[in-house]
């Protein structure tokens, strides 16, 4: 059914040389899918770099003070969701970085590698405490992200929610 899994923690490579086949004299050289990391880093910057600035922005305008509540109330909702692309984007980090952060349960592991949507699944699972348990942290940086996402996940709504409820309604105008 499924194709055979590789090794845990292994890099595929293919081994080839600048003038043909190793046994003839020729230099090797290794390809491995991660030659690409400093642009997929700079990829990685960028993406959360533009998530914390939006976050930021939706933060600053939900707290304006002439701003109905409706839209304080969606500014604070795409806040959240950006902050949880954030946590998803540093869980991809650190378990394609190190390839021993997380693991997937229940007999899975076997069966494909992480990808990044099960990092975003993660980080969405971890931010709504619905922790449904598929893919856990394993190792004291995987499990260091996680926690802090915890408690973003309790204290930025009840945080957000206060002070929306604090801030005084924005007079609608009638029209005449």
């Amino acid at each position: 059914m499924f194709p055979p899994a590789l090794p845990p923690r292994t890099i595929p490579a293919r081994i080839s040389t600048a003038s043909g086949d190793a046994s003839q004299g020729g230099r090797p050289w290794v390809y491995r899918p991660f030659d690409l990391v400093p642009v997929r880093l700079q990829l990685w910057f960028s993406i959360v770099a533009a998530c914390l600035t939006s976050a930021g922005l939706c933060i600053k305008s939900a707290f304006a003070l002439r701003m109905p509540s409706v839209q304080r109330i969606f500014c604070g909702a795409a806040s959240f969701v950006l902050i949880g692309f954030v946590f998803a984007s540093l869980h991809a980090l650190v378990g394609i970085g190190t390839g021993t952060g997380y693991t997937l349960v229940g007999g899975v592991e076997e069966a494909r590698p992480l990808r990044w949507v099960d990092f975003i699944w993660l980080s969405f699972a971890t931010l709504t405490t619905a922790g449904f348990g598929d893919v856990a942290p394993v190792n004291a940086t995987a499990c260091a992200i996680a926690t802090l996402e915890s408690l973003c996940a309790i204290l930025f709504p009840a945080t957000l929610i206060a002070r929306i409820a604090s801030l005084p309604e924005h007079p609608h105008r009638s029209g005449g």
